[in-house]
């Protein structure tokens, strides 16, 4: 696992914070965070290495751990994890 996709308004401290993993591919991890409202524009995500989750993200850092398919969401104290095939299909 070596790069994740980052949304450029997370913080150590963002909430909502969403999280997603989609299968790896071409040397990316699969999972992409963001907080607050997706977009679809090209440069939303930009790539940042798991190592610098740890300061940039840590509140991700316990489901980086989950397989492909999965997804999360950290809302105040209010946690949520569930499983979506969808994010399996190419």
């Amino acid at each position: 696992m070596d790069v994740a996709g980052i949304a450029r308004d997370v913080s150590p401290v963002s909430r909502p914070l969403h999280g997603l993993r989609h299968l790896p591919d071409e040397g990316t991890s699969g999972w992409f965070l963001w907080s607050g409202k997706f977009s679809e524009a090209s440069d939303f995500f930009e790539p940042i290495h798991v190592a610098h989750l740890e300061s940039t993200c840590p509140q991700a850092l316990k489901f980086l751990g989950l397989a492909p398919g999965w997804r999360f969401l950290i809302a105040g104290d209010h946690v949520d994890v569930w499983y979506d095939e969808k994010l399996l299909i190419k």
